[in-house]
């Protein structure tokens, strides 16, 4: 079945849906095995790791304004070293607040758990941090909740 769904996940990927017929798979006779690959695919899509910047986009994205999934990168590989931990970090984002002048845009709120941490007692315990953060689905701040009229470092007390 692993070849199969690589195969399909290759021609869905084009959207070249007549191919999928080269996997082995006689799409019009066995409806039922394409359903079931279909279900194989959008659950291991569901699982896939992504990074905290896609996770973050996703969440400004999703009707609900959540997303959630493992998470991987130079974070990651970050928190690991820290900790000492291996097990995958699970991450969590929801939406704090919808700038509304700013379409695309909103306040988030992050929270990174990373399970079974090493402590210095032997046991193991679970590590997480949150934090918010305000951020357009290009990846750039909102100009609303940015104080423009806050002085510069350095520019205090002129």
């Amino acid at each position: 079945m692993g070849k199969i769904v690589r195969c399909m996940e290759r021609n869905l990927r084009r959207v070249n849906y007549p191919a999928l017929t080269e996997c082995g798979v006689e799409m019009k006779k066995n409806a039922t095995v394409f359903l079931l690959c279909s279900i194989v695919l959008v659950s291991n899509a569901a699982h896939a790791a992504e990074s905290v910047k896609s996770l973050l986009i996703s969440a400004l994205n999703a009707p609900d304004g959540k997303a959630s999934g493992v998470v991987e990168g130079k974070e990651v590989d970050y928190i690991h070293t820290k900790t000492g931990a291996t097990d995958p970090v699970q991450g969590e984002v929801s939406t704090v607040k919808r700038f509304d002048n700013e379409p695309g845009c909103g306040r988030l709120a992050l929270r990174l758990l990373q399970p079974n941490m090493p402590t210095k007692d032997g046991k193991r315990e679970d590590f997480f941090m949150k934090y918010e953060l305000n951020l357009c689905t290009d990846g750039t701040p909102p100009v609303e909740g940015v104080d423009i009229g806050a002085p510069k470092i350095g520019e205090a007390g002129k």
